[in-house]
């Protein structure tokens, strides 16, 4: 599918975009663009030689949350996909290299510079919420990683819900909030951080299922953070940090974060209308 053939098959014709040399990154009007916080905490913590080389699908402290992610989209090859707040385009990156056709989006036009870099698909800077620039039924997925928790959670997915085809669907990995050192850390690093709203273990599910009517989740990480701390604080032991914990605390981590998804870090979840979802 060319890029031409992406805009008219997924943008509203009444859209007004200023459309940047060869590679689309789309621009919405001014009245309508939202100056997300993001957009400045970008341009401060992000240096200009970030890149997506090694990506957040390298990294093998995120190894269940990829798995998850992985079994949960299923075959995307030739899919479209909507890659909702796709940041330097880790995650598209990942998508076009399955073969799917993504479209990349985001509130920080930095950002989705840096993913053109190495990603040549279309991308557009909008506010996750207001997705009325796209046509009703346009997409058969929506993936986001770390998006919902960021935004209006309700605004967004009913945007989400009205731009996927019948039989598409969302998948997305989403931050919780009862972790007691993710919550130190959050405190330690707030000056820092983009301001969020994680969710409790059943938050996100009961929001979505306003506008879904099958849901799966899958919790992770109860245990990775006595370990991912390490590679906040002492990057240089990361690689025997995340060694320790895939050999000795991966498994037993999984099993219990479902178990007891209280004080989970992560949530995997897939949501749908359709009869039957890709089971997690």
């Amino acid at each position: 599918m060319t890029k031409h053939f992406l805009l008219s098959d997924v943008i509203r014709s009444k859209a007004k975009y200023v459309v940047r040399n060869d590679n689309f990154i789309d621009v919405l009007q001014k009245t309508h663009n939202v100056l997300y916080t993001q957009d400045r905490f970008y341009d401060i913590y992000i240096p200009p030689e970030t890149y997506p080389g090694l990506t957040i699908w390298d990294d093998s402290f995120w190894k269940n949350a990829n798995e998850a992610i992985t079994h949960a989209l299923g075959n995307i090859k030739g899919k479209l996909i909507l890659d909702l707040g796709s940041g330097i385009g880790e995650d598209t990156q990942y998508l076009l290299k399955k073969g799917a056709r993504v479209v990349s989006l985001d509130s920080s036009e930095k950002c989705l510079l840096f993913s053109q870099r190495a990603n040549k698909n279309l991308h557009i800077r909008a506010d996750a919420t207001d997705l009325s620039f796209f046509k009703a039924k346009s997409f058969d997925i929506v993936f986001g990683r770390e998006v919902l928790h960021h935004v209006d959670t309700d605004k967004c997915l009913m945007e989400v819900q009205r731009i996927l085809k019948n039989k598409g669907f969302a998948v997305f990995q989403e931050s919780l909030k009862y972790n007691l050192l993710i919550a130190v850390y959050r405190i330690l690093k707030k000056k820092e951080r983009v301001p969020q709203h994680p969710f409790s273990p059943n938050e996100l599910s009961c929001i979505a299922k306003k506008y879904f009517r099958n849901l799966e989740t899958k919790f992770l990480y109860t245990l990775l953070p006595m370990l991912y701390i390490i590679k906040v604080f002492i990057p240089q032991k990361t690689k025997k940090a995340s060694s320790l914990y895939n050999t000795f605390f991966s498994k037993i981590d999984l099993s219990l974060s479902n178990k007891v998804p209280f004080f989970a870090w992560e949530e995997i979840i897939t949501m749908s209308n359709k009869s039957t979802v890709h089971l997690l």
